[in-house]
């Protein structure tokens, strides 16, 4: 289940602006993805919840955001 202080983040990376959602909230995004199954499922139902919304941005955000929640680890996290 997401925690009461990951909202916030949720919020942030899904916000109904015109500014591009900051890097770090996408990394935040996919720790909270792996967290466990019900975080993970609770962070898809909050995206599904947002693309309910009719502006553009918002869906733009969430398509960001689902797909980094998709990448695995490594992908995410990769060493130079």
């Amino acid at each position: 289940m997401i925690s009461l202080s990951q909202v916030p983040t949720l919020m942030k990376a899904t916000a109904d602006d015109e500014s591009p959602c900051p890097g770090y909230l996408f990394e935040e995004i996919g720790k909270i993805s792996q967290e466990s199954a019900g975080c993970g499922q609770c962070l898809l139902e909050y995206l599904l919840e947002r693309l309910q919304l009719e502006s553009c941005h918002v869906k733009i955000k969430v398509s960001s955001a689902s797909q980094v929640s998709r990448l695995s680890p490594a992908l995410r996290n990769p060493k130079h």
